[in-house]
């Protein structure tokens, strides 16, 4: 018996183990920080609303009157302007002005373009009100990604992007195949008017309950010096630190080629994918509907699996892994002559496609110092953009020309990326600057 502080006594009670915070450290060890799930719950409720007309809006486009060119062109639109306001948004909006506020401000504009699409009966208004919305999405993007870096550990940032895609992903599944449903009925105005509608509910969550993250003190010198010096000598700064991470450039350079034609995470890929799907795998639209939330089902409920493996192992072996099957499933998938195949080799492509996110932001996060993520990510994303822009356009041409031609396209470009990814990273294994 032992003589406790209160003057009683108790049975050893230093050495019952804790279980509140041994429980508090098994989900923290999986990713769970504060931040990260309450931005990953509520982007549970704006994926399901974007996902209920996002892989179909190529095809809604093409009844319209659009040509796969002109689709092409709208998405090229998209990216342009997008080169030419990630690196200012990073530096002014995500650095200096606050991540909370960026990502308050991404939602609001989202969500108005999205109730502009459903609303509207002109062609025009519907394409620019895309156009807003894309790059809203964009700038949200930069946000999230450098909140969740600023609140996650070195040694579990991969493990916190993981769990962020995964709680992102949770009610996602089943929106494609609700959008069939009223794609089919010509109902489409409803399915923009939800998506609206919950990605308010998921900005007015995040305005209430997200915290700015804490940063080391030279970061927060850091951003008090930038406030003074103003905004050009913000992106001068920036960009001078971001260019000497021989990490970065070699990323960027990967990455930009990488993601050129037919990535998962490029606009070609829904341009592609939903018309290859209709016009040469002659899918209807309820089985293209369960294809995509069974690939959102591959894509994201195995995240925190992914972040694990690449706070474990390197994260640059995980990347490699990560191309190498996301290319052979995605053959697979332009040669599937049964629909059963098409399901399981377009899920299968998107679950290793899905591999490297967590390790890519976490070695982002890893050489970048916080007070200057935001223009990080900013260069990382312009500069991937850059090639995208003409990308685009040529995808158009090849998929008339021919409808597998942008596959080879892509493979062959994506396996000089990856020869080059190895020699830079694999091989070597630079020192992280």
């Amino acid at each position: 018996m032992l003589r406790n502080e209160t003057g009683g006594f108790s049975r050893l009670h230093w050495k019952r183990p804790n279980l509140s915070l041994r429980g508090r450290q098994s989900w923290t060890a999986l990713g769970f920080e504060r931040n990260i799930v309450i931005l990953g719950l509520s982007s549970a409720l704006g994926s399901f609303g974007n996902l209920l007309w996002f892989f179909f809006l190529p095809i809604i486009l093409e009844s319209q009157g659009l040509s796969p060119i002109g689709i092409g062109t709208v998405y090229g639109i998209i990216a342009l302007v997008s080169v030419g306001i990630q690196i200012p948004a990073g530096a002014i909006l995500v650095d200096r002005w606050g991540r909370k506020r960026t990502i308050v401000l991404g939602g609001l504009l989202s969500a108005v373009s999205v109730a502009a699409i459903g609303l509207s009966g002109n062609l025009l208004t519907t394409v620019i009100a895309y156009i807003v919305w894309g790059l809203a999405g964009s700038v949200t993007g930069l946000a999230i990604n450098a909140l969740i870096m600023d609140s996650a550990p070195q040694q579990r940032r991969a493990a916190g992007f993981g769990a962020f895609y995964q709680l992102a992903g949770l009610a996602a599944t089943a929106s494609p195949l609700v959008g069939s449903l009223f794609l089919v009925r010509n109902e489409q105005y409803v399915i923009f008017l939800a998506s609206a509608l919950l990605t308010l509910g998921s900005t007015a969550v995040r305005a209430v309950l997200l915290r700015e993250a804490p940063r080391r003190p030279g970061a927060r010198n850091g951003a008090v010096e930038n406030k003074a010096s103003g905004i050009g000598t913000s992106l001068r700064d920036g960009l001078s630190s971001t260019v000497r991470s021989r990490t970065i450039i070699a990323l960027t350079l990967a990455y930009a080629f990488y993601n050129l034609f037919l990535s998962s995470g490029s606009n070609t890929f829904t341009l592609v994918v939903s018309l290859y799907s209709k016009d040469a795998l002659h899918l209807e639209p309820l089985y293209l509907g369960l294809m995509f939330g069974l690939a959102n089902l591959f894509a994201t409920q195995f995240s925190i699996l992914f972040g694990r493996l690449a706070d474990r192992h390197p994260r640059e072996r995980i990347i490699a892994l990560s191309w190498s099957t996301e290319m052979a499933f995605m053959m697979a998938f332009a040669y599937s002559y049964s629909p059963v195949l098409a399901l399981s080799s377009f899920s299968l492509w998107m679950f290793f496609g899905a591999m490297d996110s967590p390790a890519l932001m976490a070695l982002i996060g890893d050489v970048s110092p916080s007070e200057r993520r935001g223009i990080t990510l900013g260069f990382f994303r312009t500069f991937t953009n850059i090639l995208a822009v003409p990308a685009l356009f040529f995808t158009g041409v090849l998929f008339m020309i021919s409808h597998v031609l942008p596959f080879y396209a892509n493979l062959s470009v994506g396996l000089l990326s990856l020869g080059f990814f190895v020699y830079a990273f694999v091989a070597k294994r630079p020192a992280r600057a």
